[in-house]
This record gives C-alpha cells, sequence and structure tokens, in this order.
C-alpha cells in the first residue's frame, strides 16, 4: 500500500520541488495489517527538501498537502474521503494512455522513468533503512558487463 500511495504523488512532489536524488524511507508501528505510520524523505543538491507520510487509520482516508516557505505556509486538504476503490497504478496507465492517444506526453517518459527510479530508491532505503542517492544516467555498455 505505501508504494502504490506514493506512486502519483511522487510526481507532483518533483513539479513542486525538483529532481531529487537522494531517498530516505521509514517505516513505524508494525502491525498485522502493516504498519501505522510511514514517510519518505526527499532531497537534492538547492531544492526544497519533500517529506510524504502515510499514517494508517479507522477513519475514511484523506489526503493533505502543506507547502512551507520562507514567508508562510499554504495548505491544500481533501474535502472527501479517498474511495478504496482507488486505484494509483490504474490511474497511472490511465493518464499514460492518455498522453499516447492525444500525443501530449505530459509527464514525459523520463518523467515517468524518474518517478519510478525514486519509487525504487525508496524501496531499497526501507529495505536496507538508510538514504539511498539516485543516480538518473543512462548505464553504459561496458560497465553493465563489468
Amino acid at each position: 500500500m505505501l508504494f502504490r500511495s506514493l506512486l502519483l504523488d511522487i510526481d507532483l512532489l518533483r513539479n513542486l520541488g525538483g529532481e531529487y536524488s537522494r531517498v530516505t524511507a521509514i517505516r513505524a508501528g508494525e502491525t498485522a495489517d502493516g504498519f501505522s505510520v510511514a514517510t519518505v524523505i526527499l532531497a537534492g543538491e538547492k531544492i526544497p527538501e519533500a517529506s510524504w507520510s502515510l499514517k494508517a487509520t479507522n477513519s475514511a482516508s484523506t489526503w493533505k498537502l502543506k507547502l512551507t516557505g520562507e514567508k508562510g505556509s499554504l495548505v491544500l486538504d481533501s474535502t472527501q474521503p479517498i474511495s478504496a476503490e482507488f486505484d494509483p497504478s490504474t490511474a497511472l496507465l490511465k493518464s499514460i494512455e492518455e498522453a499516447i492517444a492525444t500525443q501530449t506526453a505530459k509527464p514525459s517518459w523520463a518523467d515517468y522513468a524518474r518517478d519510478f527510479e525514486l519509487l525504487e530508491a525508496a524501496h531499497r532505503s526501507l529495505r536496507r533503512s538508510r538514504t539511498i542517492d539516485v543516480h538518473f544516467e543512462t548505464p553504459s555498455e561496458r560497465g553493465m558487463f563489468k
């Protein structure tokens, strides 16, 4: 559930903050259903840090986006609960299909690739319990066979 929820938000965070190159994921409060809270921190050179959290709750799920800067804060939050039937993976595939059909690739394939690289880095960070440096570079053929 953690990575499915992060999937769509990671693109929004990149658009707001920039090209993140370090990912730290933390999960706490292990329960029979998974966990009670998870946080993913995105950081990079000369860009604002982003902190994304997911909390287990018995009430209807909602979302909140808080932007904090030098001159103050802006908070956006949902007025309606998120549907239990909502599937971020399906929504992402639908946006890709629409971009192909209309030939308006926003986000582009490169954006999708970076989103998934950050998502995979969050998975590795959680598994290894440490910050992961993400390098968005194409591996050389020589490097692949070393």
